[in-house]
């Protein structure tokens, strides 16, 4: 009997504000989500809307009957879901969400990304990254090397405006994330203000059949792209 072929699986992971499609490789390369075709679209705005047209675009490229995986980070996170829940296309969908900051109005996590588009309006991308190198040790001395790929893709003024942006964007509502449908993946990690581990645990919550994974730094250090293993494999992609 001649092996049963699956569908040609098409992926898109979704960077976060101020963030890079570089980033969201990084944390989700291609083989993580078996994807024989994977797009990380760049988006230097911090707009979940834009982020969103990108997502149109891209869906309307994929070839009919081919396998879609959408992905998002952070932002891309919001964008991702909220788009999902608005699509009218009738292909079932696999949906990984990393790292949500916020549900429907800007959280408490909208303030730390305000905060952190005030310091570099002030002191520079340069000095902030500094300043976060003293800060962070151990296991999340990985954050400083993550933004400073992410934010070498701009310049001082672009980066502050993208994260106020980012800030003021409504997440997905509760019902939004109640109507989404197929296979779904949220993951989070502990102890992180622009991403709060409650706001993974409740979108785990609130999305049907939804499927919650807890990141840890360590994991992380060793090997970044375990975001991508870790959720990949929950969701039934690696």
């Amino acid at each position: 009997m001649a092996p049963t072929l699956r569908p040609q699986r098409h992926a898109i992971v979704c960077h976060g504000a101020g963030s890079s499609g570089a980033v969201a490789r990084m944390l989700m390369p291609p083989p993580t989500l078996g994807a024989d075709v994977a797009t990380y679209p760049e988006d230097r705005s911090g707009d979940v809307e834009t982020v969103m047209r990108a997502l149109d675009a891209w869906d309307a490229a994929v070839p009919e009957g081919a396998e879609r995986v959408v992905a998002g980070i952070s932002l891309g996170a919001h964008a991702a879901a909220r788009w999902c829940a608005q699509r009218t296309r009738g292909e079932t969908l696999t949906v990984i969400l990393a790292l949500p900051a916020w549900t429907g109005v800007p959280g408490p996590a909208a303030q730390a990304t305000r905060n952190s588009a005030r310091q570099i309006r002030e002191q520079g991308i340069a000095t902030s990254l500094e300043t976060l190198r003293a800060a962070e040790h151990g296991d999340r001395a990985l954050i400083v090397e993550l933004l400073d790929l992410a934010w070498s893709a701009y310049d001082d003024d672009a980066l502050a405006a993208a994260l106020e942006r980012a800030a003021a964007g409504a997440g997905p509502s509760r019902d939004e994330l109640a109507s989404l449908r197929g296979r779904a993946v949220v993951a989070w990690w502990d102890d992180d203000p622009f991403h709060p581990r409650e706001v993974g645990l409740q979108w785990t919550r609130d999305i049907p059949g939804a499927r919650g994974a807890r990141i840890p730094w360590a994991d992380m250090t060793r090997s970044p792209a375990c975001l991508g293993r870790i959720t990949g494999r929950l969701a039934g992609l690696a």
